[in-house]
């Protein structure tokens, strides 16, 4: 009996992630158009893959997280205990128009 295209798939990400070393995740996620297109620029720019580059970003930003913890609180945040006390991520601010008021956009 012949595979199904989700048969070959499901194969295909087992030998991937058998080729890589023992500590690698498969990660699938949808963002937005354009951090999508920003991690593309970026990565065509220093001229290293996507996933480099995505795991470049995400070190370094744990490393500013961690630069602000003290060894307490570093211990809570490795061991996922420490609860969340940050500023959320914004989007960076936008263009005011000429009322004051953030325009708004059909498609960010």
């Amino acid at each position: 009996m012949a595979k199904t295209n989700a048969e070959y798939q499901q194969a295909y990400r087992e030998r991937h992630l058998k080729d890589f070393d023992s500590d690698n995740t498969r990660l699938d996620v949808v963002i937005s158009g354009p951090a999508s297109r920003a991690l593309h620029r970026m990565a065509a720019q220093t001229g290293v893959t996507q996933r480099t580059m995505l795991e470049a970003v995400l070190t370094q930003a744990e490393a500013v997280i961690l630069a602000g913890l003290d060894n307490a609180a570093q211990e809570l945040y490795y061991s996922q205990k420490i609860k969340p006390n940050i500023t959320r991520l914004s989007k960076p601010n936008q263009p005011k128009a000429q009322d004051g008021k953030t325009p708004r956009t059909t498609n960010s």
